[in-house]
C-alpha cells in the first residue's frame, strides 16, 4: 500500500505479532497509566484540601475584621 493511502498507519509486516508479547506490552502500559492516574488523583485531592483550608483561613481573617479604618 502507498504511504498516502495508509492513513497514518504502519504497513503490516511479514510476521504476525506475538500475542503474548502484545499482551505483556499492554499490561505494562496499563500499569503505567494506572500509576499516573493514581498520582494525578492524589495531587487533585491535595489541591482540593489546600484550597479548602485557604478558603477557611481567609473567611476567619475576614471575621476578625482587622482592616484599619
Amino acid at each position: 500500500m502507498e504511504p498516502a493511502k495508509m492513513n497514518g498507519h504502519t504497513p503490516p509486516r511479514g510476521d504476525p505479532p506475538d500475542p503474548l508479547f502484545a499482551a505483556e506490552e499492554l499490561r505494562d502500559a496499563l500499569a503505567d497509566a494506572s500509576t499516573k492516574a493514581a498520582r494525578l488523583v492524589a495531587a487533585l485531592r491535595y489541591t482540593k484540601k489546600e484550597k479548602k483550608a485557604l478558603s477557611s483561613v481567609l473567611a476567619n481573617l475576614k471575621q476578625l475584621n482587622l482592616g484599619g479604618g
